[in-house]
């Protein structure tokens, strides 16, 4: 597939579905995100970056642990 393909994929339907699932995908995830971030060991320094994964919950709620960043 080509960038243009997941382009057009990403800002289509499949970007809608994720949208309104957004908070039965997070209940479903959340048992598993606090095992996640205890096994990363996110650092005050250290950076995080969220790729392709589900809604970005994950990213976000890693964001307390780090004074970098998360994208």
């Amino acid at each position: 597939m080509t960038n243009e393909e997941q382009a057009r994929y990403w800002n289509g339907g499949e970007a809608v579905h994720w949208l309104v699932h957004e908070e039965r995908y997070r209940r479903m995830l959340a048992p598993f995100t606090g095992h996640l971030l205890t096994s990363a060991a996110i650092g005050r320094a250290d950076r995080v970056v969220d790729i392709g994964c589900g809604t970005g919950s994950s990213g976000r709620c890693s964001r307390p642990c780090s004074a970098g960043y998360v994208l």
